[in-house]
């Protein structure tokens, strides 16, 4: 699939160095009308990657030896925003033709082809490969770790019901127990209340018993006090007698 606004601007860059050839125009004015905003498509100037990124970049790609100027960087940066930005135009026009509205990788892939850089397609797929795979790593070792996580937290879960069943069971039998004294102190209270009924009424009898024997003791002595007298007056009686015999 051919780009109408990639044609355009090579048929742009193919005239101005035609003209720079000829001696026409000056280089600058092919830089310029790259530069220019297309429809739909930002302006490269709005738009460049970070340069310390792009230095990076070119000192991974050059020989040691090699040294990149500030001005040499700066156009680095430039000229791949601008290659970012074709390339995202063409791959959307992919996208939109497939009737979506997001831009996946075979977009990215279908453009680099079609902007005739199908030497990078083999490692961009390469590349693809292994993103997926640590991506794929990454979702299991996070799955992984939810899933030990809320096995964790259902075995503190369980735990925490037995620790508190266990508790709830314990208080139970404490408070049988309780009960349990608690009864066995009713039991002995009234066995103690029986015992001591049983000693007053065995004291109110001995009461009752003595005051009996005292009654027939006093009886008794009553009578003896009144024999006493009579017992007198016979002796005296007998007294007098033997005195009147001759």
């Amino acid at each position: 699939m051919a780009d109408p606004k990639t044609d355009t601007a090579m048929e742009e860059n193919d005239a101005t160095t035609q003209n720079d050839t000829n001696g026409d125009a000056p280089a600058s004015t092919s830089a310029s009308a790259a530069a220019q905003p297309k429809e739909g498509i930002p302006s490269a100037v709005e738009f460049e990657p970070p340069l310390a990124c792009v230095r990076r970049i070119l000192k991974n790609s050059l020989p040691k030896a090699t040294a990149v100027g500030k001005d040499a960087s700066s156009a680095f940066a430039r000229a791949s925003g601008i290659f970012i930005i074709y390339l995202t135009a063409c791959a959307n026009d992919y996208a939109r033709e497939n009737r979506r509205q997001t831009i996946t990788a075979n977009d990215v892939l279908a453009a680099v082809k079609e902007l005739e850089f199908d030497e990078f397609t083999p490692e961009l797929k390469a590349f693809l490969e292994l993103y997926r795979e640590n991506e794929k790593t990454k979702k299991e070792a996070k799955l992984k770790a939810a899933t030990a996580k809320k096995e964790a937290e259902d075995e503190a879960a369980a735990a925490a019901a037995t620790s508190k069943s266990g508790e709830e069971e314990e208080s139970k039998a404490d408070a049988m127990d309780v009960d349990a004294a608690a009864g066995d102190n009713d039991n002995e209270k009234a066995q103690t209340n029986e015992e001591e009924g049983s000693n007053v009424e065995e004291e109110d009898e001995d009461d009752e018993a003595n005051a009996d024997d005292a009654d027939d003791m006093a009886s008794q002595k009553g009578e003896e006090d009144d024999a006493a007298p009579a017992s007198a007056d016979m002796d005296a009686a007998d007294d007098e007698g033997k005195d009147m015999e001759p």
